[in-house]
């Protein structure tokens, strides 16, 4: 099938086939070739003596270990199943590692791939491509070459437009208004749309979890928060930015204390800290305290660490964000409060000292619109085949029915 030839020239390709010349070839989910390539690049990624520069790359690595993938595929049911045919994925530019996860998606699931990744310059990318191209030209690999286009191109609603007139599925990552504007781009009738915009979420603290942990083990939350919040500048989805703390007042100041403490000396040592982002997040505070002066009742600053302490919680909280380590924190009684807030903005809830089980039956029985992950402190990006509420390979495969 032709689907560009005469835009080739404003697209650059990064690994695999012009989109022009891509093979539509549908296959199984979990095809052996398809798990053989994703756990031989794994395995030559975490061999390079660049991963440890990289730890978005590294964990992707791990992610697609043969051991994992075939972990995976047990969860399938795919002997009646076919990937749908071209998978069309624009991915964002905020979150890079994101696009290698979508390409992966699109593999397993038994698709030909078109994969749109950023034109910004990310050297984790660079070193994904140049192992990716290896693999492509060995001759094992030369089907999943010819039916896989990983490009770049500057902003176009026009190749936009050629890019997806063929789409069986599209996976449209971005902000609220690019996705709109992307679901306004005629497709064929039965292509289906997998959204993933702009998302919300929030950490849930057990006060007396905190206060009673050693040392070690505070130490270790600190930085499994760290982690879910820095490492892409709060930028990602998943990354809290509302800190519900679960217990009475008096305690919560001095929790509040420990865990801040050692969350800001993390900080601190990887130097984590520039003018420009204590600038961005005084400006948010300032816009905040205005919009909201009886809402947000005092503020906190810690070796770059912005926090505010809420007297309530609006009910359109989500739109009171920032980034680089801006915080809202609340103190509760209880996890009731999720329901006055809980919108299908809300994507992903991490806990710690508090059952998840008891989040998760809260959720179920007020019915509420939000929340699709409900993960330990620590594991928020941890991206898989289940993501914002979709199971990705069956989302991306149809059932062939036999009676």
């Amino acid at each position: 099938m032709t689907l560009i030839d005469p835009l080739d020239k404003d697209i650059n390709t990064l690994a695999g086939s012009c989109p022009s010349s891509i093979k539509i070839s549908p296959s199984t989910p979990y095809s052996p070739l398809a798990i053989k390539f994703l756990s031989i690049l794994s395995s030559n990624l975490l061999k390079s003596s660049h991963i440890t520069s990289f730890p978005d790359l590294a964990t992707f690595a791990f992610w697609a270990r043969s051991s994992n993938l075939a972990r995976l595929s047990r969860h399938c049911q795919f002997n009646q199943r076919i990937g749908r045919g071209l998978a069309v994925h624009i991915t964002p530019a905020n979150v890079p590692i994101n696009a290698i996860y979508s390409f992966a998606f699109g593999i397993l699931s038994g698709n030909s791939n078109i994969v749109r990744f950023s034109s910004r310059s990310y050297p984790q990318l660079e070193l994904f491509f140049v192992e990716t191209n290896r693999l492509f030209e060995c001759c094992e690999y030369n089907s999943l070459r010819q039916s896989n286009s990983l490009i770049s191109y500057f902003h176009s609603e026009s190749l936009n437009g050629c890019i997806m007139n063929r789409a069986n599925v599209r996976l449209l990552w971005g902000s609220n208004n690019t996705i709109s504007e992307l679901r306004r781009i005629p497709v064929p009738p039965r292509c289906i749309d997998l959204t993933f915009p702009d998302r919300y979420s929030l950490c849930i603290l057990s006060i007396s979890s905190v206060l009673s942990i050693s040392d070690q083990e505070i130490d270790k939350l600190a930085l499994g928060l760290y982690n879910d919040v820095f490492l892409y500048d709060q930028n990602a989805c998943s990354s809290p930015h509302l800190i519900l703390w679960i217990g009475d007042r008096e305690s919560y100041i001095l929790a509040k204390k420990r865990l801040w403490l050692k969350v800001s000396r993390i900080a601190k040592k990887n130097q984590y800290l520039t003018h420009s982002k204590m600038a961005y997040m005084y400006k948010s505070l300032c816009m905040f305290a205005i919009q909201c002066p009886d809402v947000f009742a005092s503020h906190s600053y810690c070796d770059g660490i912005f926090r505010i302490d809420a007297h309530t919680l609006p009910k359109e909280i989500s739109r009171y964000r920032s980034k680089f380590g801006f915080f809202i924190e609340y103190n509760s009684k209880d996890i009731d409060a999720l329901c006055e807030i809980v919108d299908n903005s809300f994507q992903t809830v991490t806990y710690y000292g508090v059952s998840s089980k008891v989040i998760h039956d809260l959720i179920i029985s007020n019915g509420l619109l939000g929340v699709d992950r409900i993960v330990p402190v620590g594991r928020a990006l941890e991206m898989d085949t289940r993501w914002d509420g979709y199971d990705l390979i069956l989302s991306m495969s149809r059932e062939i029915q036999l009676l």
